[in-house]
C-alpha cells in the first residue's frame, strides 16, 4: 500500500515539474529582443569543479559500502 502512495505523490511531483517547465518554455521564449543585454562571461574555478565532482563521489562510494556490508 505504501508503494502505491509514494508512487502518486511522485506521480504528483513530476506533473507539476514538468507543468512549471513547459510554461516557463512557452511564456519565456517570446521575450527575446536584440536589446538583451547578454550574461557575462564566467572563468573556470577549478578547486569549485573538484569539490562537487569529490563529494557527490564519496557519497556514492560510502552508500556502496554500507550497501555491501548489509548484504
Amino acid at each position: 500500500m505504501l508503494h502505491i502512495v509514494i508512487f502518486w505523490f511522485a506521480a504528483l511531483i513530476s506533473t507539476i515539474t514538468m507543468g512549471l517547465i513547459a510554461y516557463s518554455l512557452l511564456r519565456l521564449r517570446f521575450q527575446s529582443s536584440p536589446d538583451t543585454p547578454t550574461a557575462p562571461g564566467f572563468s573556470n574555478n577549478v578547486f569549485l569543479e573538484i569539490v562537487w565532482t569529490v563529494i557527490p563521489t564519496l557519497i556514492l562510494f560510502a552508500l556502496l559500502v554500507l550497501t555491501y556490508q548489509a548484504m
